[in-house]
């Protein structure tokens, strides 16, 4: 690409980040993530979305959350995927109370939840042991 005079654009980047994240090769998708940086690009919330993503998936939930902290130094919001992931991966780890954190967080941010996100909270409510909050949640997603 490069040698055909043409310079990747974040999409470009994107797609290498999610190619990388999907391998589990996530340094390198770190990498690319600082060569953006370094070529004047500015990361934006897919770029970091997909990391965080990553990082669930490959079971490194601190770095996530570590990319979570980064991206808003920069000024970039989290999205609803990251959130998401973010939720899943403390729910693995029944570490309920940080996911109502989260997703009190991501309510208080303006973002609606998806049928991912109630539906692993309402599963982790379940496997604490606590219909009543799990039924709850569900009666709030068919009021909307």
């Amino acid at each position: 690409m490069i040698g055909n005079g043409l310079s990747p654009s974040i999409v470009t980047y994107s797609a290498l980040i999610n190619g990388y994240c999907l391998l589990g090769r996530m340094e390198d998708a770190i990498r690319i993530l600082q060569d953006m940086t370094g070529k004047g690009l500015s990361p934006d919330v897919l770029s970091y979305s997909t990391i965080i993503n990553g990082f669930w998936r490959h079971q490194e939930l601190e770095s996530a959350f570590r990319m979570k902290l980064e991206m808003m130094d920069k000024g970039v919001s989290p999205d609803a995927v990251a959130y998401s992931s973010l939720i899943q991966g403390v729910c693995q780890q029944r570490r309920l109370g940080e996911s109502c954190d989260l997703f009190q967080e991501m309510l208080s941010m303006g973002m609606p939840p998806d049928e991912f996100t109630y539906t692993t909270l309402i599963n982790a409510y379940c496997v604490e042991g606590d219909l009543n909050k799990a039924l709850h949640l569900n009666d709030e997603i068919i009021q909307k």
